[in-house]
């Protein structure tokens, strides 16, 4: 008879990850591993790097986890801020690279295309929604994303970057609005190449 499964809060989890628990780590992935996908992924706008960020993220959590200190927040914050700062790492990574002609530009496009089952679930107004996030500046987005997205309060918000709940406040209406001066630029347009 299998024995059931006790439900160990985070400081406890991490306190198992710190002793070499894989089992532990695997409970962190699968309670964090979805949230921390779906913001990289939005805010890389690539998948594979996405992933990849993901993967150094919880390889992160697994070698530092004797450093975390409920007390200086909560894991979730912790997990968020690591994943912020591998983000912008990975973007300064693939920006070098463009500077110096390393990147391969043919499959960066390649990889930017709507798959043809994307292309039967989107419709136009989600991909406007998209191109306005993307078109964000860089903290914009993320504070954006992390509320919208992952749900996370003004105050985590801040603590994952660095800065005060206010300020975190105001990007985020700064992204609200901008997002709707964009998609109301596009209707517009869309609205002039419309008529006969």
């Amino acid at each position: 008879m299998p024995t059931p499964s006790i439900e160990l809060d985070d400081e406890e989890v991490m306190g198992l990850i710190a002793d070499g628990d894989q089992a532990a780590l695997s409970r962190l992935i699968d309670r964090y591993g979805h949230g921390l996908t779906v913001f990289t992924t939005r805010f890389l706008q690539n998948a594979a790097d996405a992933d990849d960020v993901v993967q150094e993220v919880f390889l992160q959590a697994w070698d530092k986890a004797h450093k975390y200190n409920r007390k200086r927040g909560r894991l979730s914050t912790w997990l968020y801020r690591i994943a912020v700062n591998k983000c912008i790492d990975h973007q300064r990574r693939q920006r070098f690279r463009s500077w110096v002609g390393l990147d391969d530009k043919q499959s960066t496009i390649a990889d930017n295309r709507p798959s043809p089952f994307r292309k039967i679930e989107a419709n136009q107004e989600v991909r406007v929604v998209q191109q306005a996030i993307a078109k964000l500046p860089q903290r914009q987005r993320m504070a954006l994303l992390m509320s919208v997205i992952d749900d996370l309060s003004s105050t985590d918000i801040a603590v994952v970057m660095g800065a005060n709940a206010n300020t975190v406040n105001q990007l985020i209406s700064r992204a609200r609005k901008s997002i709707r001066m964009y998609i109301s630029k596009m209707d517009k347009t869309k609205e002039r190449n419309d008529e006969p």
